[in-house]
């Protein structure tokens, strides 16, 4: 959500359905409606701005990125170029 994924774009009130036996899980809005939604989203502010939090909200990459450092991260990104 904080890096504008889908999930962000969820508001109050939406109809969301999960279908565990299938791994799905879907969001009943339309598309011209999250694409608004997606025009208008801005990242929301980082919350810590100090401590270990802070640090860790600045160097570890986001969990579909695996969650290891950027810099790691960057270096995997790189290897795979080749």
């Amino acid at each position: 959500a904080a890096v504008g994924g889908p999930i962000a774009l969820v508001q109050d009130g939406d109809e969301i359905s999960f279908d565990l036996l299938n791994g799905d899980i879907t969001l009943h809005v339309e598309d011209d409606e999250l694409f608004r939604r997606r025009e208008a989203w801005q990242p929301p502010a980082m919350r810590f701005r100090r401590g270990y939090l802070a640090d860790f909200t600045a160097t570890v990459a986001q969990a579909h990125d695996g969650c290891v450092s950027k810099a790691y991260h960057s270096q995997l990104m790189t290897e795979g170029e080749k």
